[in-house]
């Protein structure tokens, strides 16, 4: 995938869109592949990423799977906490929003942590 800054792609399925345009050309009457992505939350919302990076992956890929999703609150312990949660969040909102846009399907798998109250 042709990012802003390099990415592997661990996991793929299908062919990406840009393989299937090339390919349509000639195929109009065969069933249309989809691509799939897998990625991890860490990979996409904890590196310094924008919205390039996040619209490259939405225009090669029709179903994007991203794992362990945290819980993400407006509070934190500390600044550099908040801030922290704060660029992940906005970094999420727009991988949303460029996925949306694209009209790529999403499945999230999103982990919740136990509370010391259970």
């Amino acid at each position: 995938v042709g990012l802003k800054r390099t990415m592997s792609v661990h996991q793929m399925y299908g062919t990406t869109r840009t393989e299937q345009n090339k390919q349509n050309d000639n195929d109009n009457d065969k069933q249309k592949r989809l691509a799939m992505a897998c990625f991890s939350f860490e990979e996409l919302c904890n590196a310094d990423r924008g919205a390039m990076d996040f619209r490259a992956i939405a225009r090669n890929f029709d179903i994007v799977v991203i794992r362990n999703v945290p819980r993400m609150s407006g509070t934190a312990a500390g600044e550099n906490e908040h801030n922290h949660d704060h660029n992940r969040a906005r970094r999420f909102i727009t991988l949303m929003d460029e996925l949306y846009e694209a009209k790529c399907a999403l499945l999230l798998e999103c982990r919740q942590e136990s509370s010391k109250d259970e």
